[in-house]
């Protein structure tokens, strides 16, 4: 869509407002693996919480102070600086199941496969759909044709891609209402 729009002459200075490229590491749990490895991708999942956000949000653990009676939450997480790759996220130990052979740990890597990849750094939402919000200047025409170039710029990016759905709020509409120029 960014493409498309950019090619009409009017538009200037467009901006995503999102980060479309936020750095991810892509876990795919191999679920067969973990299934003889002893363990399942519930617990595959929860040591990757508890080892990379908190214990607290997994398992709650309370210490209380015998003299004051006061519980204190106690949190375990590898601390940053250990998690610096894929490599290091790898190495994460992943609890096995009640019935599996102790032994020999199991690690991340045993059961899944770790790569580098990206991923929208949030998604906002209109009328619960998700959207991405382009904003860009106009120069040299009226809003009210500048938005029928971009209606057409948007329906033809939708035709080429069956996937994609482009739609436009009618925020134009309205300030070309408003402004008196023709939608």
């Amino acid at each position: 869509m960014q493409t498309e729009l950019a090619k009409l002459p009017a538009i200037r200075d467009m901006q995503v407002a999102q980060s479309l490229d936020y750095p991810t590491v892509e876990i795919k749990v191999d679920r067969e693996k973990a299934g003889l490895s002893g363990t399942t991708v519930s617990n595959v999942t929860r040591s990757i919480v508890t080892a990379t956000s908190s214990s607290r949000f997994v398992v709650p653990n309370y210490w209380p102070d015998p003299k004051t009676g006061i519980g204190y939450q106690v949190q375990v997480e590898i601390p940053q600086p250990q998690l610096d790759s894929v490599e290091d996220l790898g190495a994460v130990p992943i609890q096995r199941g009640s019935g599996a052979a102790s032994g020999q740990s199991l690690l991340l890597r045993d059961v899944a496969s770790l790569t580098n990849a990206t991923s929208p750094g949030e998604y906002d939402r209109y009328n619960m759909k998700r959207e991405i919000s382009l904003t860009a200047n106009i120069a040299g025409d009226d809003l009210g044709a500048v938005s029928q170039e971009i209606t057409q710029a948007l329906n033809a990016v939708a035709k080429q891609d069956a996937e994609a759905k482009a739609q436009t709020h009618k925020e134009a509409e309205e300030k070309a209402k408003a402004s008196g120029s023709p939608a």
